[in-house]
Order: structure tokens, then C-alpha cells, then sequence
């Protein structure tokens, strides 16, 4: 007789609040993020919980290290919202090496652990990913916003 295996379970909390996120809309869009990611882990949909992560994560920290409270790069209701339709004058779409150069600053200043940067080369350029390497990042992509969301939370109510 053989044993069914047991679902995936996402990491981390079930929920994060990001309670350092100034506008309601945005903090809930992030919180949609997360809830969803978690639930595409645990039906295992990795690729998808590594995209919705990474947009919450590129928000947070375009948030966080310019000093804005914009909520570029999230999509709120069912269209793409980037950092030039916000700021149209000037702004520009995040492309692969603005993401490599905003983990790396994100890195340096302890915000984010140091494998996150594998949010942007899963494969270490050796192809596609097996299930379990997707499971991996995906579990990454999780454990990121989670330590972001502590982090910063931690931060504003120390700064009240």
C-alpha cells in the first residue's frame, strides 16, 4: 500500500498586513499578492507564486529606497500599473538589470537575504527549472516578502 503524498504548504504566516505602506489601496493590493502567492504554492504553482511575489517585492522596494509611496509595478485591477504610467514625465518600466541593481541594494542594506537575488536568474542560467528548484525560489519569493513585511512593520512603529 502506498502513502499519498502530502500537499505542498507555502511558508510563512497566512497573512502579512505590510502595515508600512501608507495608502489603503496599495497595502491591500500587496496583501491580495501575498494571500494569492501562497494559495498558488500550495496548489503547486510555483512560477506563478515567484511572479506575483516578485511584484510585491519590486513595489515594496521601489517604496522603501526611493522614498515614495507609489505602489509602481503592482497591478491593481486587471491592468499592468508600471512606474511610467505613474510617472509619465521621466519614468520607466523596471526592466531585468533595474531589478538585479534594486535585490542588490536591497542586499546590501540587510532588507532582504542574500538568495534573493535567485528571483531573477532561477535557473542560474542553466535552462528551465525541475518542480522541486521552482518550489525552491518559490519558497524564496515567500520568505522575502515575509521579511520585508517584518522588517519594515518593525521600523514604522519604532519611527511612531
Amino acid at each position: 500500500m502506498t502513502e499519498s503524498a502530502e500537499p505542498p504548504k507555502a511558508p510563512g504566516p497566512e497573512r502579512c498586513e505590510f502595515s508600512f505602506i501608507a495608502n489603503p489601496d496599495i497595502r491591500a493590493a500587496l496583501q491580495r499578492y501575498y494571500r494569492t502567492g501562497r494559495g498558488a504554492f500550495d496548489k503547486v504553482c510555483y512560477p506563478l507564486t515567484v511572479l506575483l511575489a516578485w511584484r510585491a517585492i519590486e513595489t515594496i522596494l521601489l517604496d522603501v529606497l526611493k522614498g515614495e509611496r507609489t505602489g509602481a509595478l503592482l497591478i491593481l485591477s486587471g491592468g499592468l500599473m508600471t512606474n511610467r504610467t505613474l510617472f509619465p514625465e521621466g519614468g520607466s518600466d523596471l526592466d531585468r538589470r533595474d531589478s538585479i541593481d534594486l535585490i542588490s541594494v536591497a542586499v546590501a542594506r540587510g532588507l532582504v537575504p542574500r538568495d534573493a537575488t535567485r528571483l531573477f536568474d532561477p535557473a542560474r542560467g542553466s535552462g528551465a527549472l525541475s518542480l522541486e528548484e521552482w518550489k525552491e525560489v518559490a519558497e524564496i519569493a515567500i520568505e522575502v516578502l515575509v521579511s520585508l513585511d517584518r522588517k519594515l512593520s518593525d521600523a514604522n512603529l519604532r519611527r511612531a
